[in-house]
């Protein structure tokens, strides 16, 4: 089933498979409860790093995302982002595929394919702004 996105929902792909997202308070607050980390402020830090990777080398770009977040807190947001939409996900599932995925963004057959700490940026960059388009809400 795929995400709307007029419904606060958004499909994040980890490791080949794709996982409806829907960030909420429900979500924030088990957030800063299992990680001790403030929700926003782990969300800004995120948002202005990938700002700042254009042009980086992929390593280069690597460091200043993974400095920014943590598999940890990556896992721990997609878990409770996914969890909310589809009740069967479960920690270990999304902790693995963070682990596959990567700090590093690859190209597989002419896709480049985003690391995990670009993927959680932009889902907190859903999170924030929503939808960014002239279409109304259905």
């Amino acid at each position: 089933m795929a995400a709307n996105q007029y419904n606060g929902e958004l499909d994040i792909t980890l490791y080949d498979k794709v996982y409806p997202m829907k960030v909420n308070m429900n979500v924030i607050a088990k957030f800063q409860s299992e990680t001790d980390q403030d929700y926003m402020r782990v969300s800004i830090r995120a948002m202005n790093a990938l700002r700042k990777t254009t042009n980086l080398d992929p390593f280069d770009q690597a460091q200043l995302m993974t400095e920014a977040v943590s598999m940890h807190d990556a896992a721990w947001l997609f878990f409770l982002a996914a969890k909310e939409l589809d009740k069967t996900v479960t920690f270990e599932e999304i902790q693995e595929a963070v682990l596959y995925e990567g700090p590093l963004m690859r190209a597989e057959d002419e896709t480049l394919i985003e690391s995990y700490p670009i993927k959680f940026a932009n889902l907190v960059i859903f999170a924030t702004l929503g939808v960014i388009d002239n279409a109304k809400k259905q």
